[in-house]
């Protein structure tokens, strides 16, 4: 990322707008502008810090929360290389309750060293669709998170 200042965040809620964006992602640095946009059901940013290592920092987060909603981070440079490395190491979560958020799932997902995950919606009207997709960054810390039985709230997931 040597140089790089612009990092894409993606799987942006719909109707969240771009000051919100700026206002939750400047927790890694100081942003110097955003641009979002409609990307079928959800959006995306680019966002320009005002320096690289700022952009570096947010990249290796993977992931933050915007209203309680998981967003993925990742570099522009090589971006699809990127995608494709991190989902090497990923599960899928189901019989998760409907209206469950990343936020509510944090605590457990941080337990087991997920670094993003994903709740799909459906097209349709775009309800959360029960599943959520994880993505670690060792093949070690997904083998140990899918050989465990876990618990979210009062409500077991496989």
């Amino acid at each position: 990322m040597a140089g790089q200042k612009k990092v894409l965040v993606r799987n942006i809620f719909l109707g969240i707008s771009d000051r919100e964006v700026e206002t939750v992602i400047k927790k890694f640095g100081e942003v110097k502008k955003v641009q979002i946009k409609v990307a079928g059901k959800w959006q995306s940013a680019v966002i320009e810090y005002n320096n690289q290592k700022k952009a570096t920092k947010a990249v290796n987060q993977w992931s933050t929360l915007i209203r309680k909603n998981a967003v993925k981070i990742y570099p522009m440079i090589d971006t699809q290389k990127i995608i494709k490395q991190r989902k090497t190491w990923k599960a899928k979560l189901i019989d998760l309750l409907q209206n469950c958020t990343a936020h509510y799932l944090s605590t457990t997902l941080n337990q087991i060293k997920v670094q993003s995950c994903f709740i799909p919606r459906t097209s349709r009207n775009y309800t959360k669709m029960g599943c959520t997709y994880i993505e670690f960054d060792s093949e070690a810390n997904c083998y140990n998170a899918t050989n465990k039985l876990l618990m979210i709230g009062n409500t077991l997931v496989h």
